[in-house]
C-alpha cells in the first residue's frame, strides 16, 4: 500500500476546480481594478496556476496540522491497550478500531494505521518501525522522538506505558500553548487581511464616486508603473504578514523546503 508524503499534497480534480474559479475569479476583480481592462482574464488564469504550488502547501500543512492532534488521540489508546498487557505491535494494529469513533475513514490517521497493519500483517514489521517511518513522512519532531524512545524501551525493558502518557501530556499541552498564541494573533491576523484589501477597497470606491479621478492611473505609462507597484506592495505586505503569525511549533528545523516541493511537484 502506498505510503504518504505529507511534504507533497495532490490536489483532487474538485479541489483542483474549485481552487482555479475561485482564484481565477479573484484574480480578475482585482486585476480590472488596477489596470481597467477587461483583458485580464488570462492573466489572472495564469496567476492562479502559478501559485496553484503554494495552495498544495497550504493543504499539506493543514493535513500535517490534522495528523498532529489525531497522533495524540492515538497515544490515549496505545496506552490503555499497553496498560492492558497488549503488545505495542498488537496494539498499534487494532487502534484503527478505536480512532474510527471518533474520526472519518477519511482522514489522515485512520488511513496511516490501515497502512500501519496492512504492514504488520504481510511484512511482520514492528511498531517502532512504522512510528520512526511515519514521523519520517510526516517530519514532526515529537513523532519521531517518540517512536526513538519506544524503541529503546523495547530494547532495554522500560516501562512503555509511563512513556505514552508523558508524550501524550507533552502533545497536549503543546496544543495548549498554540491554540493560546493562535487566539492572541488572530486578531492580528485579521487586522492584516484588513489592511490588504483597503487598497482595492478605495480603488473600488473611486471608480464609482469618481471614475475620472483615475484616469490618468490607467491611461498613462506612468499611471500603470504606479498601479504596478501598488499591487506588488499589497501582495508582498499580505505574504510577510502570513509568515510573521505563522507558528511551526512542530515540523522539524531544517525542513523549508515544503513550499518549494510543492511548486515543482505539484502533487506528481
Amino acid at each position: 500500500m502506498k505510503t504518504i508524503d505529507y511534504d507533497i499534497y495532490k490536489l483532487s480534480k474538485k479541489e483542483k476546480a474549485e481552487y482555479l474559479i475561485s482564484v481565477t475569479i479573484l484574480s480578475s476583480v482585482l486585476l480590472y481594478l488596477f489596470y481597467n481592462t477587461t483583458l485580464v482574464v488570462l492573466p489572472a488564469i495564469l496567476c492562479a496556476c502559478l501559485i496553484e504550488g503554494y495552495y498544495a502547501a497550504y493543504k499539506a500543512k493543514k493535513r500535517r496540522d490534522v495528523l498532529i492532534e489525531q497522533f495524540r488521540d492515538l497515544l490515549y489508546s496505545l496506552s490503555d491497550a499497553v496498560a492492558a498487557g497488549r503488545h505495542m505491535t498488537e496494539a498499534l494494529k487494532d487502534a484503527r478500531s478505536d480512532l474510527l469513533l471518533i474520526y472519518d475513514e477519511n482522514t489522515p490517521m485512520i488511513k496511516e494505521l490501515e497502512i500501519m497493519k496492512k504492514r504488520i500483517e504481510d511484512a511482520n514489521e514492528s511498531a517502532e518501525e512504522l512510528l520512526l517511518d511515519l514521523g519520517s513522512r510526516s517530519r514532526v519532531r515529537d513523532i519521531t522522538a517518540f517512536a526513538e524512545v519506544c524503541r529503546i524501551c523495547s530494547n532495554t525493558g522500560g516501562d512503555i506505558v509511563r512513556v505514552i502518557g508523558i508524550t501524550s501530556q507533552m502533545m497536549l499541552d503543546k496544543l495548549t500553548i498554540v491554540r493560546d498564541i493562535e487566539s492572541y494573533t488572530a486578531q492580528k491576523k485579521f487586522e492584516g487581511k484588513i489592511i490588504a484589501l483597503l487598497p482595492p477597497l478605495i480603488i473600488l470606491f473611486l471608480k464609482l464616486t469618481a471614475p475620472d479621478y483615475l484616469l490618468p492611473m490607467y491611461e498613462s505609462m506612468a499611471g500603470r508603473i504606479i498601479m504596478t507597484a501598488a499591487l506588488l506592495l499589497m501582495i508582498c505586505g499580505y505574504i510577510a504578514a502570513q509568515k510573521i503569525t505563522d507558528i511551526g511549533m512542530w515540523n522539524d528545523e531544517n525542513d523549508k523546503g515544503i513550499f518549494k516541493k510543492n511548486q515543482i511537484k505539484k502533487g506528481k
